[in-house]
């Protein structure tokens, strides 16, 4: 009797270790709160073999208007996906309309589905790793990659104490480029310009006003990233073709720091800031500035803009002798 005993007792520890077991398999929500960002460290190296001869930290491309490779924020059921779900049939010069970016989630023992807002379906990704700090992801298709992501939280060390954020996008010959400005009283302006063109302050101006409840959301968007461990560039692996995205950060009037992005390669926890200020233009009433004496602070952009200008050309060294000789020379050829 004794015997049998201590047998049932063994077989009931072998089903409770056996239960353990596959409990540890699976994943649950609770597992996977919080904000989750790109593990930059990770990007870098999955390139070492490419691009081992170069001098400085090179990016593997990520597609913005892609699927999961720019963070997440999973709170309760729900999760706030970065940048969003676009509409791609809506583009205005290369920028889709944002559709939003709060959804639902659930985990099915170690898959992850995220409900896809754009498309009406199930997003799987099948999680490879999940611990306090990090995260592992797949995605299942015919082309599997691998994103690993890191927990980040809140700095001291965010925008708030700058007075207004510019962010200057270059991008190809075949699109306009464009100036966003937000400063921290609402204010948005919005400028579409060639860089190759100018020589002074252009026009085309559109502004807008913020209500409190969007900036605040914007604004937080930027309370993620240590502005001082930023680098001063980031460079992509993608040759030809890109996309330059400069974020200045202003202060009484001056340039106090700024961050050069190709292809948007840089930490998500910068781009969740800057990406929803670009995106802002699509999603407000933007109104037409017939005069510039008309825009917000134009006394202060009168100063400020001709200095940004300059610092972009300067950052991107481009042969600036040979371009403004070859537009004079195409501006002298006569047309039929």
């Amino acid at each position: 009797m004794k015997f049998l005993h201590t047998v049932i007792l063994m077989q009931i520890a072998l089903l409770v270790l056996m239960s353990c077991h596959q409990k540890k398999k699976g994943f649950s929500s609770e597992d996977i709160q919080g904000r989750w960002a790109i593990d930059m460290v990770f990007e870098n190296h999955s390139l070492d073999r490419v691009m081992e001869n170069s001098p400085h930290d090179v990016y593997p491309t990520r597609n913005l208007f892609g699927v999961f490779s720019n963070g997440f924020y999973f709170y309760g059921d729900s999760c706030n996906y970065k940048p969003g779900f676009f509409d791609r049939n809506n583009s205005d010069n290369g920028i889709p309309m944002l559709i939003g970016s709060k959804t639902k989630f659930k985990i099915n023992g170690d898959t992850l589905k995220v409900w896809d807002i754009a498309n009406l379906d199930w997003q799987m990704l099948l999680i490879k790793g999940l611990d306090e700090k990090s995260l592992m992801l797949q995605t299942i298709g015919i082309k599997d990659e691998v994103f690993k992501y890191k927990k980040v939280e809140k700095v001291s060390n965010s925008i708030r104490s700058f007075d207004k954020v510019i962010v200057v996008s270059i991008t190809p010959e075949d699109l306009s480029d464009e100036l966003y400005t937000l400063d921290n009283d609402g204010n948005y302006l919005y400028q579409k310009f060639e860089i190759r063109e100018i020589d002074e302050i252009p026009g085309s101006f559109y502004q807008s006003k913020l209500k409190v409840n969007l900036l605040e959301s914007i604004i937080d968007g930027f309370d993620f990233i240590d502005l001082d461990s930023l680098q001063e560039e980031y460079l992509s692996a993608k040759m030809g073709g890109n996309t330059t995205n400069f974020v200045f950060f202003i202060k009484n009037g001056e340039i106090s720091k700024v961050i050069e992005d190709h292809d948007n390669v840089s930490p998500d926890e910068l781009q969740w800031g800057y990406n929803a200020v670009i995106f802002l233009r699509r999603q407000l009433d933007m109104k037409f500035v017939e005069s510039y004496k008309d825009i917000y602070g134009s006394e202060e952009i009168e100063l400020l803009h001709p200095r940004i200008f300059k610092e972009v050309k300067e950052r991107l060294g481009w042969h600036w002798d040979y371009i403004e000789a070859n537009k004079k020379v195409l501006n002298k050829t006569p047309t039929n």
